[in-house]
């Protein structure tokens, strides 16, 4: 709490509130189905290229490549093709088909 209050590190605060505003507000872009399907592809190009610089986009060809404490653990592509999972909060959205679809998503961030 003292580094909200002493004066000599307030050079400090600027860190602490990113910092914050990373855990809270962070999102994971899980991109499920094979990486080389043409989708998939433009899928992790849309998530790549956001704006919020607190985005990672993760992989996942199969649905348990991630690890069981995470979010999109056991999501996998929908009727065989790739979409992707936008999480934040530790929840992760409805999957997403359409590569403009996550483009908004992800520029509304929420």
């Amino acid at each position: 709490m003292r580094a909200f209050t002493d004066v000599e590190r307030i050079s400090g605060m600027p860190g602490i509130l990113s910092a914050a505003d990373l855990l809270e507000e962070a999102a994971t872009v899980v991109i499920a189905g094979d990486p080389a399907d043409a989708l998939a592809r433009s899928l992790a190009t849309t998530a790549l290229s956001a704006p919020d610089p607190a985005v990672a986009v993760l992989r996942a060809a199969l649905p348990d490549a991630l690890p069981a404490g995470h979010p999109a653990h056991g999501k996998g592509p929908l009727a065989g093709r790739p979409v992707a999972y936008v999480c934040r909060r530790n929840v992760c959205g409805l999957p997403i088909a359409k590569p403009e679809t996550l483009h908004q998503s992800l520029h509304a961030r929420t």
